[in-house]
């Protein structure tokens, strides 16, 4: 799954606000566009990867629980990790002013995670880019501490 897709998840003020999902204990595998960008480029450009299929996933799963605790160590505040059933987080995501579309994707995204559908372990990305993926916590700091 794209990192770029946490704030939609989790909400842009996820350290003041904290985060509140159906998520459960599962994981997902981030990686950011650039990685995924470079990764297909390297893929153009080397020879031997015709015809072959590959699952560019991050070198990393994370849990939300474990996505709490990189923001609260960033901040150095407590962020406060709430787990939700499916009906008050669809709730949530309407009183926060979401479009229905995006309630939908988003809702869907969410219960995917705890299906394990993002549960992914590979490491082609890492061998496309010859190196691991950036750690999750660089791409938070890029993103969170802004508003610190």
């Amino acid at each position: 799954m794209y990192a770029e897709a946490i704030p939609q998840i989790i909400g842009e003020r996820a350290i003041t606000t904290g985060l509140a999902l159906q998520a459960g204990q599962d994981k997902v595998s981030y990686a950011t566009h650039a990685e995924l960008g470079e990764a297909a480029a390297n893929a153009l450009m080397q020879d031997g990867h015709e015809n072959k299929t590959y699952e560019l996933v991050g070198s990393r799963a994370y849990r939300y629980q474990d996505i709490t605790m990189l923001l609260s160590q960033m901040s150095k505040q407590d962020v406060n990790y709430t787990q939700l059933d499916a009906t008050a987080y669809r709730a949530l995501l309407q009183e926060i002013g979401l479009a229905e579309f995006l309630i939908y994707l988003t809702h869907g995204t969410v219960a995917d995670i705890q299906r394990h559908q993002y549960e992914v372990k590979s490491h082609d990305l890492e061998m496309l880019l010859g190196r691991a993926t950036a750690p999750l916590e660089d791409y938070l700091k890029t993103l969170y501490t802004k508003s610190i």
